[in-house]
């Protein structure tokens, strides 16, 4: 039973060693529940005789993953032996998996699991008290963001209470995620555009920016810096005037130069998405303005006097959602010309949160649906309507 323990006491030794490094770049959490079949094999181990069967049953686990590398759980298991029919076990189990970084790939990801357990049936006899340990290896194969097959092999070592016994099993199930379903980008509501700040050019941008209250500190940052993850610097500049007067349209904000070096720039997006202070001013800033909401209808009859940034207006509250117009109908359209009266569009809901930024990034910048844009435009104004009609209407 000594190298059992020994065993199991250098598994969580080496798990904890592959964890370590990622600890400090949470970037999320996720919930996760596997429902796997086990199939078992029960050593008996005495002085005298050694024996072993097999068996069959299933384990539940649910898993908070808080860190990329690491989640930490309970659930139970049952086995049932069939060449000793009596014989049964059942359990509570205490745990956790270790993800190590370099074995997450775009289909799958390897990961380590350890716990302890009690014993709350033995059959036949009931020994209370009775523990044991386990540790083992398994793998992941996503089948879709949220489900995933499970498969690993683990070995038990359970206290010399009762029955000095061991086993080793195999697994094969689903595990249903929820919440963060993706580790190889930053938490969605973080993602950034990608930094088009110079890092360590002189920098002549300017020395104040007035706040207009229709965007966020994030998107200020990226004005004015070319790096949304720089918008700590906007608050450490402007401590006083912000516990003042609050973050207010109108507001004027002084602008300190950007960081240097690399490392610093790096250190200040880690604390722009980490840092709880920060995160509520930037929290408070997008609570200032409009957000976007799905539209009402799923198609729309073009007028002669629509554009495109207009009806975006009209249909999600933003302006600049009219990329996802484009999208939708120009495989038919072909052409921004083809954007004539009588012409019946799709009208797509809204992408998640983080995907919004890219499109509004799009919005602005990208030539070819600023292209649609200005066509669009030529052929009318805005209109304001209080109604908008659907192609059923």
């Amino acid at each position: 039973m000594s190298h059992s323990r020994k065993y199991f006491t250098l598994t969580l030794l080496i798990s904890g060693f592959l964890a370590a490094p990622a600890l400090a770049n949470n970037r999320g959490e996720q919930f996760s529940l596997s429902l796997d079949a086990l199939g078992q094999g029960i050593f008996y181990n005495t002085p005298t005789n050694t024996t072993s069967y097999g068996g069959f049953g299933g384990q539940a686990f649910i898993d908070w993953r808080p860190y990329r590398v690491i989640s930490f759980g309970l659930g139970g298991q049952y086995a049932y032996y069939p060449l000793t029919s009596t014989f049964q076990l059942t359990s509570f189990d205490l745990g956790g998996r270790i993800f190590p970084s370099g074995a997450h790939f775009s289909n799958g990801e390897l990961y380590l699991q350890g716990g302890v357990g009690l014993q709350l049936l033995i059959n036949p006899g009931n020994y209370p008290g009775h523990y044991h340990g386990y540790a083992g290896l398994g793998w992941r194969q996503f089948l879709e963001p949220t489900m995933a097959l499970d498969l690993g092999a683990q070995y038990d070592f359970f206290s010399p209470i009762g029955l000095p016994l061991n086993g080793a099993s195999a697994k094969l199930g689903l595990t249903f995620i929820f919440g963060r379903d993706d580790w190889s980008e930053p938490k969605a509501a973080h993602m950034m555009r990608p930094r088009t700040l110079n890092i360590g050019a002189d920098w002549a941008g300017p020395p104040t920016f007035v706040y207009d209250g229709k965007t966020d500190l994030r998107s200020v940052a990226f004005q004015v810096y070319g790096d949304e993850g720089l918008y700590p610097l906007i608050v450490n500049a402007n401590k006083d005037l912000l516990a003042k007067e609050g973050l207010r349209a109108g507001i004027t904000l002084r602008i300190p130069p950007p960081p240097k070096t690399a490392v610093e720039v790096d250190n200040m997006e880690d604390m722009a998405f980490s840092n709880p202070h920060y995160i509520e001013w930037e929290q408070k800033s997008e609570g200032l303005f409009p957000q976007p909401f799905n539209p009402s209808v799923s198609s729309y009859r073009w007028k002669e006097s629509d554009n495109l940034p207009a009806l975006a207006q009209r249909l999600y509250g933003d302006e600049d959602m009219y990329p996802l117009i484009v999208d939708a109908n120009e495989e038919r359209l072909i052409l921004p010309n083809n954007l004539v009266a009588g012409k019946v569009l799709k009208i797509p809901q809204l992408p998640s949160t983080d995907k919004q930024d890219t499109v509004r990034d799009e919005a602005l910048n990208d030539p070819h649906y600023i292209w649609w844009r200005n066509v669009s435009r030529e052929e009318g104004q805005p209109k304001d309507s209080s109604r908008i009609e659907s192609d059923n209407e």
